[in-house]
């Protein structure tokens, strides 16, 4: 399930989040792509600039861990 389905102007649209989760795709690559490549992965142009803005409101967060021994 997308976490798109919480925008209410996003819900009124049921088969653009379907046809989001058909694709199947991870959250992360919906992030890096542009609002025409959106509308043309859900064959809808005129709504990759909605999708694409609300992708955009999520927060991205990237982690680097380094595991270092407590003793020697």
């Amino acid at each position: 399930m997308t976490p798109l389905r919480q925008f209410r102007k996003i819900q009124g649209h049921e088969e653009v989040v379907k046809r989001i989760e058909k694709k199947n795709l991870p959250f992360e690559r919906l992030y890096d792509l542009n609002h025409n490549e959106i509308g043309e992965l859900i064959k809808m142009p005129k709504f990759g600039k909605t999708i694409h803005k609300y992708i955009h409101q999520f927060p991205k967060l990237e982690l680097a861990v380094h595991i270092l021994p407590i003793t020697r």
